[in-house]
């Protein structure tokens, strides 16, 4: 049986990493390692619940000081002990055999690199996460592969680890594309067995329109000769956001007419309105 790691960073998480560490050790897979990564909190909740679980000993739990998501999953997995590696965050959970399954398929398919299940989404709000299969056309638009997905840790180390030179969040799809440069293949499976907490507040909502253009530019830049090889890839997903971007253009032309007649009569009523009060 494959061994495998959890990693899971934390900062600040609160009671959160107590869920999220829980779930990591309920895995039906029993080569399971579960690596807890303390990215220099501060607060008093997130400190007792890490010392609850060094008291516990069935998580290995590391220090260091902040420095991100990325540099805290980069030193788990270089002390952690699995071929396997998956990362959770400490404010998400899995289902029990989430590692079982991906390790499944990581076994009986070399050819495969990443394996991610279908998700659902908790907290601020309900349902299926409603992430589009994986492509290139669609991985080239936006990053379609979440954080919570299994890959080999010889990949990581090839690709040199996750780049802490990201905004937070951004650093998952660089490292995805880095292994797809590898020539890995990736599956996903049918079940849900990866729990996302929507907290309602993540960096993606607070970023603005040049912050996401700024860190797309240097994905790009980082990953250029992946984009160069699959250039139809590429063109088919830029034809399709052509199109897109065409059918907007058209519904704006067309209803904006209506909108501007709408404001206009909107106009005229208030003036008629305010004379008849003037008369009075």
């Amino acid at each position: 049986m494959t061994s495998v790691s959890i990693v899971i960073p934390c900062y600040n998480g609160g009671d959160m990493v107590l869920a999220a560490v829980a779930s990591a050790l309920g895995q039906t897979h029993d080569e399971t390692q579960v690596v807890v990564v303390d990215d220099g909190s501060s607060d008093e909740a997130t400190l007792r619940a890490l010392d609850e679980l060094r008291d516990d000993g069935r998580a290995l739990v590391l220090s260091q000081p902040n420095g991100g998501p990325s540099a805290a999953r980069n030193l788990g997995i270089e002390m952690a002990s699995g071929e396997y590696i998956l990362p959770l965050d400490h404010d998400d959970e899995i289902h029990a055999d989430y590692v079982a399954r991906a390790a499944s398929v990581l076994d009986s398919e070399p050819a495969t690199g990443i394996v991610y299940a279908r998700a659902e989404r908790f907290g601020a709000s309900e349902g299926e996460w409603d992430l589009p299969e994986f492509s290139l056309k669609a991985m080239f638009a936006r990053n379609v592969i979440h954080a919570c997905s299994m890959y080999r840790r010889t990949d990581w180390s090839l690709v040199g680890g996750y780049s802490t030179e990201l905004r937070s969040g951004d650093e998952d799809y660089d490292f995805w594309l880095k292994i797809l440069a590898l020539g890995r293949g990736v599956v996903r499976l049918d079940e849900i067995l990866f729990r996302y907490r929507d907290v309602g507040s993540s960096r993606a909502h607070v970023m603005t329109h040049a912050d996401r253009v700024e860190a797309l530019a240097r994905i790009f830049a980082a990953n250029s000769d992946l984009y160069v090889e699959h250039a139809d890839a590429m063109a088919e997903m830029l034809i399709e956001h052509q199109r897109q971007w065409d059918m907007l253009a058209h519904f704006k032309k067309r209803y904006g007419r209506i909108e501007d007649a709408i404001s206009r009569a909107g106009g005229f009523r208030a003036r008629l309105t305010g004379r008849g009060r003037t008369a009075h």
